[in-house]
């Protein structure tokens, strides 16, 4: 007799590994760093890719495809589209993972995990960008010859932001379904702001415009086997995404051609790592800073400039405290020197100490 809940389970090999930029060598130190392209790369790597599988990608889509003919094998968005911060060390794999309020970290001395608080707005690494936000999306290639999962990782902000957008959409079309439905995965243009000028970027997204709703909600209907997607080998780097040493220790510069290799640094992102960074200051809990990060519609320009005005108007009252302290200190000085004076012994006064409590 099967086992309920493992004979009937299949897991999908994985057939090969997408990427979104590729390797140049800087003029300037000679060092390999990932460039973002406009199209999808797959390449023969001696790793998750071997040769027949890139022949076969290349021999459908062309040297430089923009658009690809997807299906998720699952309905789980976990298990489609996994997004955590991750922070690789050079030669160790995989060293912090973390969800922007907790992470687990390879503690160097002992080599134990252990859990800290993860606060990108504050972390010295993500401030180097040598721990970014990974997207890691699989996929079927039904057009190409091989039945596995295909895979692609992202650190754009705008794309892992697209992906999920497109995933929620068709879900709740469905009622929760997404699996084995056709859909077409792209890059496109996007204007941003960096540092106050436009820049082109091209970013990744699901085209629904195409999308007709009998069809979705036909493909709805089928019933499907119970898949299961290969582990996500976490040790492995994304080449294209960070650059190809990445040192242990948060000293030097790594090289900034690499670190910009998908995007770079848009205006959206920024303000958003910059309003967690004044709420943090401000003392706002873990869980009301996640409340007003995600309200839908934030307008994260104004919501810095509101913060900002709070944190002065919080030193300005600090100050003012102080200066009130240093007078009345300088009062009581004078009092308790005339009493010395009078040879008077004021008796001595318990103060109660009030602890303010941080929620």
């Amino acid at each position: 007799m099967p086992i309920k809940g493992i004979s009937d389970v299949r897991r999908l090999p994985r057939l090969g590994k997408i990427r979104l930029g590729i390797k140049q060598t800087s003029k300037r130190t000679g060092n390999e760093y990932p460039k973002a392209v406009d199209f999808f790369v797959c390449r023969a790597d001696g790793g998750p890719t071997s040769e027949e599988m890139a022949k076969a990608f290349h021999a459908v889509y062309g040297d430089q495809p923009r658009a690809l003919d997807v299906m998720f094998p699952t309905n789980d968005p976990e298990q489609i589209f996994p997004q955590y911060y991750r922070r690789y060390g050079s030669g160790t794999g995989l060293i912090c993972k973390g969800d922007g309020e907790s992470a687990m970290e390879i503690d160097r001395e002992t080599g134990e995990m252990r859990e800290i608080e993860c606060v990108p707005a504050e972390c010295e690494w993500a401030k180097k960008q040598h721990c970014r936000p990974v997207g890691t999306l699989r996929f079927l290639l039904p057009k190409v010859p091989g039945i596995g999962v295909w895979q692609i990782d992202t650190s754009s902000y705008h794309s892992i932001v697209n992906l999920n957008s497109a995933i929620e959409m068709v879900r709740l079309l469905t009622g929760g379904r997404i699996a084995m439905i056709p859909l077409r995965l792209v890059i496109r243009p996007k204007e941003v702001q960096v540092e106050g000028k436009k820049k082109v970027v091209f970013v990744m997204d699901l085209a629904t415009e195409n999308l007709r709703m009998v069809d979705v909600l036909a493909a709805s209907q089928k019933k499907l086997p119970e898949l299961l997607l290969p582990e996500i080998n976490m040790d492995e780097p994304p080449d294209d995404l960070f650059p190809h040493a990445v040192p242990v220790e948060p000293e030097g510069e790594a090289e900034a051609e690499g670190l910009a290799a998908e995007e770079g640094e848009e205006e959206g992102p920024g303000l958003r790592e910059e309003a967690v960074r004044l709420m943090v200051l401000l003392g706002m809990p873990p869980a009301k800073r996640k409340a007003v990060i995600e309200k839908p519609g934030q307008d994260f320009e104004k919501l810095v400039a509101r913060l900002k005005a709070e944190l002065e108007k919080k030193k300005a009252e600090k100050v003012e405290e102080a200066g009130a302290e240093e007078e009345i200190g300088q009062e009581d000085g004078g009092a308790e020197k005339g009493r010395r004076q009078a040879g008077a012994e004021a008796p001595a006064v318990e103060v109660p100490v009030i602890q303010r409590a941080l929620f």
